[in-house]
């Protein structure tokens, strides 16, 4: 057994021993006299449960925990949650693209590795608006499916808004700080008929100027500038039955991503690449040169929700959930970052395209129908459930294009997709205590049939655009490559685990699943052969332990897991120069095998000062056991990009001044490992494919109940060493003879105002 392992099952071993030591301590809260660790209540088992009985890996943050963070963008859950990072899925930071445990999105249609979720519904885009109002955010690692209507082989975000109450309150804070800093948001709970019939509405409105500047057009590039807003109603005309409707918009107006150029060949483009690399060094990373004309990036989200429940008894309850989620994109993205017109995708000037690069504007149905219950004297706990969603463009005639200027004649793709996916899933725990003390369970299923359609077109002259549908796609002896595609797969997935309550303050588990992400199409592939890719499959095993100890005057909490993934039939990207022509092309491909393994460790320690400390610590490590690229390039062997290790520590001290209210002062420490940009495929020659290891520190002082008011003053500094380090990467080097790079936001500052009003 190597280092590694024996620190892992040591970490385990004194957890578990810790829950030991406090035997009496209460399952509400783990407290000392004047420390206290208080109670995380999550739905990771679609029930409401203590997140510390939950047996997997779940983190969650609090409203509370968001506001004081100041967490606005998907983005910023990076070095908060260990083994996640949130990158962009496009070259915009309006998108976003969860990776947990090594396990992320591809490029193209693919489906996500990590499912996002609003009020249980599955959601195509979580970006900006996304953080408002919000009961708590919860991250669940691991192959999901067994309980939630999508699968995933990464895990599950799930975004809970906050519910009506029976209670009029309410509260609306202020924020403003500098880059023209300006965020208003708040939310009210409008009660008509009490316990009965419930509102609540919310908003949040962002405005922020771009920290890159764009010197032809002077654009400010980076900027942020959203409005979001949600009406709910909570129906309960019985004690048995509950409505609950929500209805959201969200719209966002930006410049777009400051892309910069990070490396090039010196005989890419004659020369004149690496001439303009030393122009742009020059500059620094805050300046930029584009060769468009216009830049923009608007989305557009619109979103309804119906859960209704119904309870037969205390044992018995039914639920439906329904859901509508219409999300647009339209943008222009300069990729190489430069002034000249290398690869830049732009709105086709047939005008159909609503969406442009990434995640195509797209019109969401899903239904879930549940049955939950408890059986057997309550020793068994299960639900069953079928799941069903149809994914079209929005509106229906729409398309997606991508314009390429690499080639000596521009080309232009469009293509139009829909999407189909429908499951039946089932899940118990049998508690066996009855035989064996605190021994319970845990096995799942589901069965997944998705179905896909494309139709395309590349058009190898801008002036040929399409008709009104594909129906009328011209011959390819007109210079237009029409394809149509079916596809269809099917999957059976599962998990198992085994969960002891050693004591009422101390868990031990282990779990086996099963994951599968369905295969789809390369839309922008130059050849029949490259335009569809298969199914991957992930299998994992998870070990873990969570305690609470009470030492002194101190709480403690301590959950550590320790898993393995099994990484099977990988879809992994891939990009190349044609044929035919020389434009650039990324596509999705299949084969390769590999393992992740990795251990996450997250603590908090409350001390009766008022000083709390936390943190986590990740190790991930992915290693393909397989890659072959070609008859002549074997990569196995090879790790996966991204950084090994992630840590994290905050420390936040409250201190009371009487009727003049409530101090808290916080510090949050968040270090990242050096990682690679080099990919499977690249020859890892590219000179500036690399980030080194680097740390960002936040600081945040609140005075809580100013002066015995409801009002709470508060100044944050976010990035306050002003570190500059890469966020998004497009390695072209092999490909294209380039590379570019988005970077960090620099150091930011800001003040905040809260009221809060009613009960």
């Amino acid at each position: 057994m190597n280092r590694t392992s024996l620190m892992i099952f040591g970490a385990l071993g004194l957890a578990a021993l810790g829950g030991y030591a406090a035997p009496a301590l209460a399952q509400e809260e783990i407290a000392s006299e004047n420390a206290v660790l208080d109670d995380v209540v999550v739905t990771a088992r679609r029930t409401e449960e203590n997140l510390q009985e939950v047996p997997a890996a779940v983190t969650a943050l609090s409203a509370e925990t968001i506001r004081e963070q100041n967490i606005v963008e998907p983005q910023q859950l990076t070095g908060r949650i260990p083994s996640l990072f949130v990158g962009n899925s496009t070259t915009n930071r309006t998108s976003a693209s969860y990776n947990i445990r090594g396990l992320g999105a591809g490029f193209g249609g693919a489906d996500p590795s990590v499912v996002a979720y609003v009020a249980e519904v599955p959601t195509p885009a979580a970006g900006p608006g996304a953080f408002y109002d919000l009961q708590n955010v919860q991250v669940l690692k691991g192959p999901q499916g067994t309980l939630f209507g999508r699968n995933s082989i990464g895990g599950a975000i799930l975004f809970e808004p906050r519910r009506p109450s029976s209670e009029f309150s309410g509260s609306v804070d202020a924020t403003v700080g500098d880059y023209g800093l300006r965020r208003f948001e708040g939310g009210v709970d409008l009660p008509i008929v009490s316990d009965v019939l419930m509102t609540r509405v919310a908003f949040d409105v962002y405005d922020r100027d771009g920290f890159t500047r764009e010197v032809s057009t002077g654009a400010d590039l980076d900027d942020r500038h959203y409005k979001s807003g949600r009406f709910s109603i909570l129906f309960r005309p019985t004690d048995n039955l509950e409505n609950y409707t929500i209805v959201e918009y969200s719209e966002s107006d930006n410049n777009g991503g400051g892309l910069v150029l990070s490396s090039a060949k010196p005989t890419a483009f004659g020369g004149s690449l690496a001439t303009y690399l030393q122009t742009q060094n020059n500059r620094g990373i805050r300046y930029t040169d584009h060769s468009l004309a216009l830049h923009y990036d608007e989305t557009e989200t619109r979103a309804f929700t119906n859960s209704t429940t119904y309870n037969f008894s205390d044992d018995y309850l039914v639920k439906m959930i329904l859901g509508y989620r219409a999300y647009r994109q339209h943008n222009t993205n300069d990729v190489d970052g430069t002034p000249f017109a290398i690869v830049d995708y732009v709105l086709s000037p047939s005008g159909y395209a609503t969406g442009t690069n990434g995640m195509p504007s797209s019109e969401q149905y899903s239904g879930e129908l549940q049955l939950q219950g408890s059986s057997f004297g309550n020793r068994f706990d299960w639900i069953v459930g079928v799941y069903s969603d149809y994914i079209e463009p929005w509106p229906d005639n729409s398309f997606d294009a991508i314009r390429q200027f690499l080639a000596p004649t521009p080309a232009i793709t469009v293509s139009h997709k829909e999407a189909r996916s429908q499951a039946a899933f089932l899940s118990g725990t049998l508690d066996l205590s009855d035989w064996l003390q605190g021994v319970s369970l845990t096995a799942g299923a589901r069965y997944t049939y998705d179905e896909r359609t494309l139709d395309s077109a590349q058009f190898n002259s801008p002036t040929l655009i399409p008709g009104a549908g594909f129906g009328d796609c011209p011959s390819p002896s007109a210079g237009v490559n029409c394809s149509h595609f079916n596809l269809d797969f099917e999957a059976t997935t599962w998990n198992l685990g085994v969960n002891w309550q050693v004591t009422p303050d101390s868990l031990l588990y282990v779990a086996t699943r099963r994951g599968y992400r369905g295969g789809a199409f390369n839309v922008n592939a130059p050849l029949e052969s490259q335009k569809t890719f298969r199914p991957e499959f992930v299998t994992d095993y998870e070990l873990g332990v969570k305690t609470d100890i009470d030492i002194d005057d101190a709480a403690l909490r301590l959950n550590v897991a320790m898993f393995q993934t099994n990484y099977e039939d990988i879809q992994y990207s891939q990009t190349f120069n044609g044929p035919p022509g020389p434009a650039t092309y990324t596509v999705i491909r299949n084969g390769p095998r590999a393992t992740i393994k990795g251990i996450e460790l997250e603590s908090t320690l409350a001390l009766s000062s008022g000083l709390t400390l936390s943190g986590f610590f990740s190790h991930v490590q992915g290693v393909y056991d397989e890659l072959i690229i070609s008859s002549t390039v074997d990569r196995s062997g090879s790790k996966f990009t991204g950084p090994e290790n992630r840590a994290s520590v905050t420390a936040s001290y409250d201190h009371s001044i009487g009727a003049l209210g409530d101090l808290q002062f916080s510090g949050t420490y968040i270090w990242t490992d050096d990682q690679t940009y080099n990919g499977p495929t690249s020859s890892g020659t590219d000179p500036t494919a690399f980030q080194d290891a680097y740390g960002v520190l936040n600081l945040r002082a609140e005075w809580n109940n100013f002066l015995g008011s409801p009002v709470e003053l508060s100044a944050f500094m976010n990035n306050a060493t002003d570190e500059e380090y890469k966020t998004y990467y497009i390695n072209f080097y092999d490909a294209a003879g380039f590379s570019s790079a988005m970077w960090s936001e620099p150091r930011m500052v800001g003040v905040g105002l809260r009221y809060e009003f009613g009960s």
